[in-house]
């Protein structure tokens, strides 16, 4: 009986297919926001495999998720909850083509999007 090891077979730990990403939301003027809210139109998807993700909501200017190492096509629309009782929608737009995507691999990453204000 002959024994075949298996060079496919390995325990694969989250640590090594996720990474930790932090969004933050770079507003005009430096303002900042008590919270946010994506909206429906925004995206985040996995290049290869079209996964989609969600944002989920932001505290102040910040939002954490988890995503599998890859690259990523996104585009972030947000509602805005000012201080003052202002409320505002942004966006940005800047990486929703493959030539624009963001590379996401490290174990923690940062992501910093400028937002425009649309409303």
């Amino acid at each position: 009986m002959a024994l075949f090891a298996s060079a496919c077979e390995r325990d694969y730990d989250d640590r090594e297919l996720f990474s930790q990403v932090r969004v933050v939301m770079e507003l005009p003027n430096g303002e900042e926001c008590e919270s946010a809210v994506a909206m429906e139109s925004s995206f985040i998807t996995e290049y290869n495999t079209h996964e989609r993700y969600a944002f989920g909501g932001f505290k102040g200017n910040v939002a954490s998720l988890q995503l599998r190492k890859g690259i990523y096509t996104m585009l972030l629309d947000v509602t805005l909850y000012f201080p003052d009782g202002t409320i505002r929608v942004a966006r940005n737009a800047d990486h929703t083509q493959p030539a624009t995507a963001i590379k996401v691999l490290d174990d923690e990453q940062e992501i910093r999007l400028k937002m425009s204000y649309i409303r």
